[in-house]
């Protein structure tokens, strides 16, 4: 039996009615985890949360680097320099862009201490867990994954018929989360929204008629949320506290991680959070029902209200966005979708969680 899986970066549960052929799909709301889609993409595609993969956002804390004497007698110095704003933030890009260095709008004073995490998912070890090295495995089995090789929404419909005749095929479709980042629910989202459900519609007409009976299934890892309220991240200096000297912060567009060199620092960062009305420090059993217990990953994380962002942030550009995700999961507009179609008798739960999603896509594919 033929297996067409398809990929959609960024779609929303909540805008699926916006669409004709996918919401006429047996559906199911997909949950995300706490996080961005690199731990995301485990989750889905290898059942495996971040304490599991060691994979949790695009960034990671080193504090063995902290040894380096050199660079945190530099860091007043550098800190200075991150105060040029815009020219400081363009530079970063320039690096990012044309050095192959992942800068993105990390300060200088910190960039060494943070190590390029995301690139892990693909780990040898880890790849060899997802669905793509099964898929591999089964007869004419075809995998066009962004992750390993960047392709435009356009090249990806190319990529489908080149490869039609492939018994076991994963497209992967990314265009639709930039779109909700610069527009989210604006006239050029929609109309992404619209050629979307066209091209899918005749993808799987097509595939259906070269090989009868296939199954379908189609999934995106998380959806959006429009930004109301923008918040200034402060965190440099926290009374008496001093970032770099204290304590280590990562800012994401929706949370903030922190590293103590101190109980004394916790114990004072805890409670400046505590007076901040605009989020809150996950819990120890939300970070271990979500997966992220591991302290390495941080050892406090606070997580904005769905509709406030951080602004800028550490990973995000030097122009604000319409839309974000990377909430709690009581956010609605957070869940992604996961359609199917199958002749197979196999019932998925109206709702699922990110981890769940694996077996759900085994049980479909009929995989083991």
């Amino acid at each position: 039996m033929a297996n067409l899986v398809i990929f959609i970066d960024g779609f929303p549960y909540d805008q699926l009615a916006q669409t004709d052929f996918l919401n006429n799909l047996k559906k199911s709301r997909r949950i995300p985890g706490i996080g961005y889609s690199f731990n995301l993409y485990l989750e889905m595609f290898a059942g495996l949360v971040p304490d599991q993969s060691g994979v949790f956002c695009e960034f990671a804390f080193e504090p063995q680097r902290l040894q380096n004497k050199t660079v945190r007698i530099l860091m007043p110095v550098l800190k200075i320099i991150d105060k040029l704003g815009i020219f400081s933030s363009l530079f970063k890009r320039f690096v990012t862009g044309y050095c192959g260095f992942k800068f993105h709008n990390v300060p200088f004073a910190y960039r060494y201490f943070f190590t390029d995490a995301g690139k892990q998912i693909q780990r040898p070890d880890l790849r060899e867990k997802t669905i793509f090295k099964k898929i591999e495995k089964l007869s004419n089995g075809k995998i066009f994954d962004h992750s390993i090789c960047c392709y435009t929404d356009k090249e990806s419909v190319g990529l489908f018929y080149q490869n039609i005749d492939a018994d076991n095929l994963f497209i992967h479709f990314t265009e639709l989360d930039g779109a909700g980042h610069a527009g989210f629910l604006s006239a050029e989202y929609f109309a992404k929204l619209k050629w979307l459900d066209d091209k899918l519609k005749n993808i799987w007409q097509k595939y259906q008629e070269r090989h009868p009976g296939a199954n379908l299934i189609i999934l995106s890892d998380h959806g959006f949320c429009s930004v109301e309220k923008f918040i200034r991240p402060e965190f440099e200096r926290i009374g008496s506290l001093k970032a770099g000297r204290d304590y280590f912060y990562f800012v994401d567009t929706t949370m903030v991680k922190f590293w103590f060199l101190s109980q004394a620092a916790k114990e004072a960062v805890l409670k400046y959070l505590s007076g901040l009305d605009f989020g809150r420090v996950l819990s120890e059993q939300e970070r271990l029902a979500s997966g992220i217990a591991d302290k390495k990953f941080a050892d406090e994380i606070f997580l904005l209200q769905p509709g406030i962002a951080f602004f800028p942030s550490f990973y995000g550009g030097i122009i604000k966005v319409k839309g974000v995700h990377g909430y709690g999961p009581e956010c609605s507009g957070h869940h992604g979708i996961f359609l199917y179609n199958t002749p197979r008798r196999v019932e998925i739960a109206p709702i699922i969680n990110n981890k769940e999603t694996y077996q759900c896509i085994l049980d479909i594919l009929d995989l083991k």
